[in-house]
C-alpha cells in the first residue's frame, strides 16, 4: 500500500470509522479502535518495507507518527467531549426527574392539607348543630354523623371518588341539618345517571353545601330550597349547589375556607381547565357551578 504511493491517501479514510466510534462507543472503544489502526498501519509498513527504499521508509514513518498523532487527537478528544455532554445530559435529565418527583410530591401534600383543613372545619359546625337541638334529635344527629365520618375519613388518602359516592356524602351530611331545621329546609338532588361513576376529587360538594346552609338561612326567608345538581355542560361536566336567599352585599364572591379550599384544590387537579363560579343573577337564589373537564389534563 504504501510502496504502490497510494497509501497516505488511503490511511485517511479511516477518519469517518474512528468518529463514528467516539461518538456513539465511548472513550475506551475509540482507544482499542486507534490501537488496532495504528497497529494495521505499522504492520502494513513493516510488510512492505523490504520493497520501498530508505527515503521512502523514513518518509513514510514520519508520516505516520504525525497522522496517529492527529487521529488519535481528534478520536480521544471527540470522545471525551462527547461522554462528557452525556454525562451532562444524564445528570440533567435525574436532576429534571428529581425535581418533577419532588413537584408531584409537594402538590400531593397541599391536596393532602387541603383536606385535611376541611375536614375538622366540617366536623366542628356538626358539632355546633348537636349542641343546639334536644337530647332525642341530638342521638340521631350523633348516629348520622358517625356514618359521615365513617364514610369519608376512613380512607383519607383517596385522590378520586365516584360522583355518586360525592352525592352519598352531602346525603349523610344533609341527613344531620334536616334533623336540626326539619321542615323548614327542602332539598332536591339531580345527578345524572351517566355520571354516577364519573371520578371526581372528593369532597368537592360537601363544603358548597355547608357554605349556603350556613349563609343561606341567614337570607332566605320561610323556607330554605337547596338544589343540588351534577350534569353534562358543553365543557365536560358542571355540579351546581344553589340555594334561596341573596348574596350579602360588600362580601367578596367565592370567600370563605371551604369555598376557598375547593377553589385551591380544582387548580390543582385540573389546572386552567376547571372553574368555579358564583352567580346571584337569579333573583332569591345564589348558584355556585363547578365546571369540570370529562378528563384529568396531563
Amino acid at each position: 500500500m504504501f510502496a504502490a504511493g497510494g497509501g497516505v491517501n488511503y490511511a485517511f479514510l479511516v477518519f469517518p470509522f474512528v468518529i463514528y466510534a467516539a461518538v456513539r462507543l465511548g472513550v475506551a472503544e475509540t482507544a482499542f479502535a486507534l490501537f488496532w489502526v495504528m497497529a494495521l498501519m505499522y504492520g502494513v509498513l513493516i510488510a512492505e518495507a523490504g520493497t520501498m527504499d530508505a527515503a521512502r521508509v523514513n518518509a513514510t514513518l514520519w508520516f505516520l507518527q504525525v497522522y496517529g498523532f492527529v487521529l488519535g487527537a481528534s478520536g480521544l478528544l471527540l470522545a471525551a467531549l462527547t461522554a462528557d455532554r452525556e454525562t451532562a445530559e444524564a445528570r440533567l435529565r435525574e436532576e429534571r426527574t428529581r425535581l418533577l418527583e419532588s413537584t408531584l410530591r409537594e402538590e400531593r401534600a397541599r391536596l393532602d392539607a387541603l383536606r385535611y383543613q376541611i375536614n375538622p372545619h366540617f366536623l366542628f359546625n356538626s358539632l355546633n348543630s348537636i349542641c343546639a337541638v334536644a337530647s332525642e334529635p341530638a342521638r340521631e344527629m350523633v348516629g348520622a354523623l358517625a356514618g359521615y365520618l365513617r364514610s369519608t375519613l376512613t380512607h383519607p388518602d383517596i385522590e378520586r371518588v365516584r360522583l355518586s359516592d360525592e352525592f352519598l356524602g352531602v346525603d349523610r351530611y344533609l341527613a344531620i341539618e334536616s334533623i336540626r331545621h326539619g321542615d323548614a329546609l327542602r332539598v332536591s338532588a339531580d345527578l345524572a345517571p351517566e355520571l354516577r361513576d364519573h371520578p371526581v376529587p372528593p369532597f368537592l360538594l360537601q363544603p358548597l353545601v355547608e357554605n349556603a346552609l350556613r349563609h343561606g338561612f341567614e337570607q332566605s326567608k320561610g323556607v330554605f330550597h337547596l338544589e343540588i345538581a351534577a350534569r353534562f355542560a358543553d365543557a365536560g361536566i358542571e355540579l351546581v349547589v344553589a340555594n334561596t336567599g341573596r348574596w350579602r352585599e360588600g362580601e367578596a364572591v367565592g370567600t370563605g375556607l371551604g369555598m376557598d379550599n375547593v377553589r385551591r384544590r380544582l387548580r390543582l387537579v385540573y389546572g386552567e381547565a376547571a372553574e368555579m363560579r358564583v352567580e346571584t343573577d337569579t333573583p332569591g337564589w345564589v348558584r355556585v357551578r363547578l365546571i369540570l373537564p370529562l378528563a384529568v389534563p396531563a
